[in-house]
């Protein structure tokens, strides 16, 4: 039987918890940061595309992760699944 060429589809599964419990670290840019350290080690390692998930009653999330450039890709219940295809 001949060697098959098809293209294959990895997925990797990596959780980060990120809460912004206290009032002083909301806008301070710790999650700026935390999100662009993760694309660069992405980006590194040839991943192109990452995803998360974000309940749909915190709206201040979903507006920072838009602006981060992620996209709702759908709901399911309460959460929310987003989705960035990082170009190097």
């Amino acid at each position: 039987m001949p060697f098959s060429t098809r293209k294959l589809s990895v997925t990797c599964q990596i959780q980060v918890a990120f809460h912004c419990y206290y009032k002083k670290t909301q806008g301070s840019s710790a999650a700026k940061s935390l999100i662009s350290s993760l694309e660069e080690l992405l980006s590194a390692k040839q991943i192109v595309t990452y995803g998360l998930s974000v309940k749909n009653t915190n709206p201040r999330a979903i507006r920072f992760y838009e602006k981060m450039g992620l996209s709702i890709e759908h709901q399911q219940g309460k959460t929310i699944f987003m989705k960035k295809n990082i170009t190097n």
